[in-house]
């Protein structure tokens, strides 16, 4: 059975741990509905450090249904968000750091709903199975030296009307990646 509480381990910075979702985070979560939140809702806010510069793609929203039965293909999409031009941000940056918000193009909206539709379908269908919604950071430019470091915070905002809720903690993500997965993405930052 899809549930809400089982993205609660998946909700966040693709490869980092749960133990950086905030509980403020948590509740945000367990109140989120994956399949029935339209995408042009939720807004992404993710805070980097300031030798660091996101752009359009940079980070990515994952969804995906996993069928418990072995004759039902899995549903994926990985959706890139697009940095908007706001004053809406979770709270002001903290020394060294930069805070973005992102939210989805047209055209990417689009293409989550219609992943949407097809995990309702499969549900409507009484098919279970496991339900995962990730935030990622995949690429970024650097103005300067990382220090060996990537420190990453997320917030969520679930309608235009809500306030962003804090998602993970500050987390340093090379120190939760593997290496193969942090060579990778240290070799995507490129000089700005």
């Amino acid at each position: 059975m899809m549930k809400t509480s089982m993205f609660l381990g998946a909700i966040a910075i693709a490869v980092s741990g749960c133990s950086s979702i905030s509980p403020a985070g948590m509740v945000a979560v367990s109140r989120l509905d994956p399949l029935e939140t339209a995408p042009s809702d939720l807004s992404v806010a993710v805070s980097v450090s300031n030798q660091m510069h996101l752009r359009d793609g940079d980070a990515k929203l994952y969804l995906a249904f996993e069928p418990d039965k072995a004759s039902v293909p899995p549903v994926a999409v990985s959706v890139p968000l697009s940095i908007i031009e706001t004053d809406d941000i979770p709270r002001p940056p903290s020394d060294g750091r930069l805070i973005y918000t992102f939210a989805f193009s047209p055209e990417d909206a689009a293409q989550l709903a219609i992943t949407q539709t097809q995990i309702k379908n499969l549900r409507a269908q009484g098919i279970e199975g496991e339900g995962t919604l990730s935030i990622g950071v995949e690429g970024g430019c650097l103005t300067g030296d990382l220090n060996g470091l990537l420190p990453i915070a997320t917030w969520i905002k679930t309608s235009p009307q809500a306030s962003f809720v804090s998602l993970t903690r500050e987390t340093d993500l090379f120190a939760a990646l593997s290496e193969e997965d942090r060579l990778a993405l240290n070799a995507a930052l490129v000089p700005c």
